[in-house]
């Protein structure tokens, strides 16, 4: 038998809407030089997400960050969604991707978020900087 998505309810416990799942990418301090790389795979939803935050550090840290989704017969990555640089220190940053919401060009776009998809978070200079990635997916 199917499962039936409930209306929107919070949830009392977590203050998260029943439509909503959310997941933490990543939390890590980054190597020099170093991609992180996180392959997902989405079964219901029809978009995402994504809050990035750049930790302190001394240096100015620079990085991008990526959505790939992945060709469903050859198995290659292609883009969905690339950031410009981001730079700066204890900085929060929103990126999103939901079919039908206006585009902001390398912040928000205009797709559904496919199957098979992955995060890439690249260095952009030889900083180190502690970075976190959650992701909401929505229905």
């Amino acid at each position: 038998m199917p499962q039936r998505v409930i209306p929107i309810q919070p949830d009392t416990a977590g203050g998260a809407w029943a439509n909503e799942e959310s997941t933490a990418i990543a939390n890590t301090l980054m190597a020099t030089n170093t991609t992180i790389v996180t392959s997902l795979t989405n079964f219901i939803h029809r978009g995402a997400d994504w809050v990035l935050t750049l930790g302190t550090e001394t240096s100015a840290p620079s990085i991008t960050f990526r959505v790939q989704g992945q060709n469903p017969v050859d198995s290659t990555f292609f883009s969905i969604l690339a950031s410009a640089a981001q730079t700066g220190t204890s900085t929060a940053l929103f990126f999103s991707m939901y079919p039908g919401q206006a585009e902001t060009a390398n912040q928000h776009v205009d797709n559904s978020l496919p199957r098979n998809y992955r995060i890439m978070i690249d260095p952009g200079n030889d900083s180190t900087p502690t970075v976190s990635v959650g992701e909401i997916r929505l229905l």
